[in-house]
């Protein structure tokens, strides 16, 4: 299993346009194949800072994930909003 958490961090007044296009993500994502969990979250504490919790069955899984057109057309859509911060992955060591 391949543990992720995505830390997306919206820039100030673009908090809408990450989360909505966030959300456009979900549904095609979680019918990958080898896509285990992926959920969002927003932080409570940090005004546009979204976390995605990914969980895949393989490496090649995610590379897929990676290469879809979904993932694609968030990353432009959100360059030609000039819309994130920053986006971290973390990848994640189970341990229990």
């Amino acid at each position: 299993m391949v543990y992720l958490l995505a830390e997306i961090q919206a820039k100030p007044g673009k908090e809408q346009i990450v989360k909505q296009a966030l959300l456009q993500l979900l549904e095609p994502t979680r019918q990958e194949e080898g896509c285990q969990q992926y959920e969002l979250f927003a932080d409570e504490t940090v005004t546009g800072l979204f976390l995605m919790q990914e969980i895949w069955t393989t490496e090649q899984a995610l590379e897929g994930h990676n290469n879809t057109a979904h993932l694609r057309h968030f990353g432009e859509y959100c360059k030609q909003q000039d819309a994130l911060a920053h986006v971290t992955l973390r990848r994640l060591g189970f341990v229990g």
